[in-house]
């Protein structure tokens, strides 16, 4: 078997979801990147392509090891939750702000693909970052209610999706029961 054949049953024997965090992971960042290339903004291109590189080592980490790995999601969930706070930080304004939605991002796609405990972590850790971006930032402390308000929809929304995941996992044991 050669090394294409075997990378291939990997993914595809893949449950977890891990691969597809990864992947999204790579096109994102990568999307990043390229924004921050042509805009300009050389100082936190830098710092996204660095991070483009721990993305790629951890798709690769992925590929080398058929297992789950809870280290490996902590460690993707902190890198996406704090290399783009530190882009915040460094753009400032209204071009940092962009960042927010990365946070939503990381929430949405970790909660689904791995449980309520990792959405949890990946909420926590983004309303500690972005509290940090609004003490810190002069733009976050002239606008602090644009701030709350956008605090309130990164602690909230996940909130509600725990209670529609958890319908959700109740309503599939109802249907497996029930056959």
């Amino acid at each position: 078997m050669d090394v294409l054949s075997i990378l291939r049953s990997r993914i595809n024997d893949r449950v977890d979801g891990e691969y597809d965090q990864a992947k999204v992971r790579l096109i994102l960042v990568s999307i990043v990147c390229l924004y921050l290339y042509v805009s300009d903004s050389l100082l936190v291109f830098k710092l996204i392509a660095a991070y483009l590189l721990v993305a790629v080592a951890i798709f690769l980490w992925i590929l080398s090891s058929s297992k789950e790995n809870k280290v490996r999601r902590v460690f993707g969930i902190i890198g996406d939750t704090v290399v783009p706070t530190i882009g915040m930080l460094l753009l400032g304004g209204e071009t940092g702000a962009l960042f927010v939605a990365v946070y939503l991002w990381v929430i949405v796609g970790n909660g689904f693909r791995f449980g309520i405990f990792y959405l949890s972590l990946a909420t926590a850790l983004s309303c500690v970052v972005f509290i940090t971006v609004m003490v810190i930032a002069p733009f976050w402390s002239q606008h602090d209610q644009i701030g709350i308000g956008l605090l309130l929809i990164i602690a909230l929304v996940p909130m509600y999706m725990i209670r529609l995941i958890r319908k959700l996992h109740h309503a599939i044991a109802f249907a497996e029961e029930a056959n």
